[in-house]
């Protein structure tokens, strides 16, 4: 063997027992073992494929337990520094990612947002001049707009002139209303600020000094680590890849992170205590402070998340209200074929957080493993929520199966269109949305817009059905003229019909 190769496969064993011994232990204590017992036995009845649970008191991890896999095929279990995506969790992350820069002087919560992106406006110029740094992070006026939404969070197609042309249409409901769209912008404050990306400077200022050593704000870093805990869902009652799988495209400052249960040990640990791992200061206490303080009331909600739990306004980058009478700050989220739940106690000095890497049917589990770690942690009796979980497991199986029969079953491929499937093939625009692309396929037909995939099934009178990520069911039609010609398609968005032109 040559030398090249004799020393690159020592660096390769090297870098195995490195990985290997960087693999921390759970913390597992025999007064949680009736716990994890339990929690063991729902996920086989739920046919739940893997969790992760961490509960901190002070700067003291008491549990870090690990259950189930990681995979379809069961090939990786789920450990410590098995890397879970958090969803809207991010949020969290983005507004300390703010708050460092204003602790720091280099911008002002109460600064407008013009002053750093001078392109931001809304339907409401006046209002647009008005609007802060801090309003977005509380979601202070409620800032909203689906095809934005959509085109981060799906589609990947978004540019930064039809992020603006679109900001042009967005109207305030005049109150907190909780929304992608408000983080997404302050992502890009970030960025003006530092002239970096806001991924970057999570990972450098946040994830690094908290030894966040499996956190990312990137899909293909992500999913490129060995332990990573895949999405999955369930389909006829067995596991596989959830469909819909995020890219770097579509990881955005609402929604665009992955940690694992080690790093949001971490994470806990600092909220309750401000300091990092080495007893260094991220932030100055009275920032933290404003960070945990609720900035806006949520006037309509008042419950939230399982019984015991108010909701009654928002801080920044946190929900607050109660849990069973005791001051609560809670972050929950959730995209196909995962679910994640943060929340702490500052009075009582505790925490807790469960990562599950499927989402629905089971969506209330990881409400059911938080509540039995508070249930523990302030030695207090909570009402068992599992029993409720299992019904709504099930009323989730009932829909989903109706749903399947709503939109595939009733018709074969292609049937329903009144021409030739080649002459619905193409490319249709709308400005609002990007462009779709008709593909053949199987008989059918396929849509494509930006990264994501959508199944479509005729209905007769050239109609068709389709389900969206979410489980949505939309409906839509193709326009077909006089002369024969497939002129556009409309569909039915949660903002009225929407025409897409097709390209000649």
């Amino acid at each position: 063997m040559r030398l090249a190769n004799v020393l690159a496969l020592v660096a390769l064993i090297a870098s195995v027992h490195s990985v290997q011994a960087a693999e921390p232990a759970p913390v597992l204590s025999a007064e949680w073992r009736p716990l994890h017992d339990r929690w063991q036995a729902a996920m086989q009845e739920l046919n739940i494929p893997g969790l992760a649970v961490v509960a901190v008191r002070g700067d003291e991890v008491v549990l870090l337990d690990t259950l189930g896999v990681c995979d379809p095929a069961g090939k990786q279990r789920v450990t410590p520094r098995s890397p879970f995506y958090l969803a809207s969790v991010t949020k969290s992350f983005t507004a300390l990612g703010v708050a460092i820069l204003a602790d720091e002087g280099k911008l002002k919560l109460d600064d407008p947002v013009k002053k750093y992106l001078p392109r931001f406006t809304l339907a409401d110029k006046e209002l647009a001049a008005r609007v802060t740094v801090r309003d977005l992070l509380c979601h202070r006026h409620g800032l909203n707009s689906e095809p934005i939404a959509m085109s981060e969070a799906y589609f990947g197609n978004i540019t930064e002139d039809r992020y603006y042309a679109l900001l042009g249409f967005v109207e305030s409901p005049g109150k907190f209303a909780y929304s992608n769209l408000n983080y997404t912008l302050a992502g890009r404050v970030i960025e003006a600020v530092t002239g970096k990306s806001w991924k970057d400077f999570l990972a450098e200022r946040v994830f690094a000094p908290l030894q966040m050593q499996d956190a990312t704000c990137y899909a293909s870093q992500l999913y490129a680590n060995p332990r990573v805990a895949w999405p999955i869902a369930e389909v006829n009652g067995k596991w596989q890849k959830a469909s819909v799988v995020k890219s770097d495209a579509v990881m955005h400052a609402a929604g665009g992170m992955g940690a694992s249960a080690q790093d949001m040990a971490h994470w806990l640990r600092f909220q309750l205590t401000g300091k990092t791992p080495s007893g260094a200061d991220l932030i100055s206490k009275a920032m933290l402070r404003d960070v945990h303080k609720q900035q806006v009331d949520d006037e309509e909600d008042g419950q939230g998340g399982p019984p015991g739990q108010t909701r009654e306004g928002y801080s920044l980058g946190w929900f607050t209200g109660t849990y069973h009478g005791h001051q609560f700050l809670t972050h929950g989220g959730g995209y196909l074929g995962t679910a994640t739940y943060v929340s702490f106690l500052p009075e009582k000095n505790v925490g807790v957080v469960v990562l599950m890497n499927e989402g629905p049917p089971n969506g209330m589990f990881p409400y059911v493993v938080a509540n039995d770690v508070y249930g523990k942690l302030l030695a207090e009796s909570l009402p068992d929520l599992l029993p409720e979980a299992r019904e709504m497991a099930a009323r989730s199986r009932q829909r989903m199966a109706e749903r399947v029969e709503l939109v595939w079953n009733g018709f074969a491929k292609g049937e329903g269109l009144s021409l030739p499937v080649d002459r619905y093939v193409g490319r249709f625009e709308n400005a609002f949305w990007g462009d779709l692309t008709a593909k053949a396929a199987d008989g059918g037909l396929t849509f494509q817009i930006g990264e994501l995939t959508l199944r479509n099934h005729g209905l007769g009178d050239d109609k068709f059905r389709m389900e969206v990520p979410g489980g949505d069911v939309i409906e839509g039609r193709f326009l077909v003229n006089d002369q024969q010609e497939v002129e556009g398609l409309s569909v039915e968005t949660p903002e009225g019909p929407t025409e897409f032109r097709k390209f000649p």
